[in-house]
């Protein structure tokens, strides 16, 4: 009589070296993309590098900017106030 032999894997909880690191990267591109000064970095290597646009397209390119700015601080959080120490 054969004897059925079931192996059952086991998972880890704990997240893979490569999620974290997705996800930290991840956290750390929307920190920066929450910050006006990413935009202007931005926009300060692409005119450096002589990248040059029709007036339409920058007006278009900043208008998008400002949306997706706007949009980022009405869902992003505030952060916690830091509260001095009293000693």
């Amino acid at each position: 009589m054969a004897t059925d032999v079931c192996c059952v894997a086991t998972t880890s909880r704990r997240p893979s070296l490569e999620n974290r690191a997705v996800k930290t990267a991840v956290k750390f591109l929307v920190a920066r993309l929450s910050e006006a000064s990413t935009y202007k970095g931005i926009f300060l290597i692409l005119t450096a590098t002589g990248v040059v646009l029709r007036p339409e397209l920058q007006a278009a390119i900043m208008a998008a900017g400002l949306a997706l700015t706007g949009l980022l601080g009405v869902i992003a959080p505030d952060p916690a106030p830091v509260v001095p120490a009293v000693e």
